[in-house]
């Protein structure tokens, strides 16, 4: 018999773990924390899930990501998929939960954490959607079916959910702000000579050029890369970002201190 699953699931586990005052120092303590409330509610969860057949692995040259973060199975070959990212400011932060110090160590830049959410979420559409030419077929049974998926970010960098101030920034179309939908671009600053500048100020961002494809990467040979190449987003997701009110931290002030919010979104069929 099929168990039901909806968006309420994650957000009341969410509502709870901030009630409890949880921060994560990493992705891996998310994704424990997550599946055992998910089993807390009687549903029966498994943890890097390898989501392609051995068929498909041996045709996988791309260096796609092959595992899942989270799987649910509900039974009836129907699956819920879950995948995770933790992103945290680049610099260390301490927060006061309960009387207890917390530390939060930076995560990398927010312009790599954006794209590969939202790489995440063309994946998700590949086991989802069946409208996909390039679907994934998930595990080793052709009956199986990705019924539902979602894709969840947690942060305290701002950089990630709020708006460039202009729109002259070589990761405009990763910000993860807004509506996501279609073809995504990385970009590159080039000068007059159509020569990439590998590390521009704003002065120099004389041309800003969108790497559209494998040939472009070779074109403007470094630093841009297989692993931005443009994502196809089949569905249209509207970014709205939820308060996660956990910590106050007294060194930036009551106002000013790095707030962690989250950002959770559906994709289905």
């Amino acid at each position: 018999m099929k168990k039901e699953f909806s968006v309420n699931v994650l957000n009341e586990i969410i509502s709870n773990f901030e009630k409890q005052g949880k921060i994560f120092t990493n992705e891996e303590q998310l994704q424990f924390e997550l599946a055992i409330a998910l089993k807390e509610k009687g549903y029966n969860v498994e943890l890097e899930v390898l989501s392609m057949s051995q068929n498909e692995l041996s045709k996988n040259d791309k260096g796609e990501k092959l595992y899942t973060d989270i799987i649910v199975n509900l039974g009836d070959n129907s699956y819920v998929a879950i995948e995770l990212k933790h992103k945290l400011m680049e610099k260390k932060i301490v927060y006061n939960v309960n009387g207890k110090n917390v530390y939060a160590f930076p995560q990398g830049a927010h312009n790599i954490g954006s794209h590969d959410f939202l790489k995440d979420i063309e994946r998700l559409e590949r086991m989802t959607k069946t409208n996909r030419e390039d679907r994934i077929p998930f595990q080793f049974n052709k009956e199986n079916k990705i019924v539902k998926s979602f894709a969840i970010i947690f942060t305290n960098d701002k950089n990630y959910y709020t708006p460039y101030k202009n729109d002259n920034s070589l990761n405009k179309d990763y910000k993860l702000v807004g509506v996501k939908h279609g073809y995504l671009y990385s970009y590159i600053a080039v000068d007059k000579n159509g020569e990439r500048i590998n590390k521009p100020t704003n002065s120099q961002k004389e041309k800003i050029v969108p790497i559209k494809s494998k040939e472009d990467c070779l074109k403007y040979y470094g630093k841009v890369y297989d692993g931005k190449l443009p994502i196809l987003l089949k569905g249209s997701y509207k970014c709205e970002w939820k308060d996660y009110n956990v910590a106050k931290c007294e060194f930036y002030g009551i106002i000013n201190y790095p707030k962690f919010k989250y950002l959770l979104l559906e994709i289905d069929n």
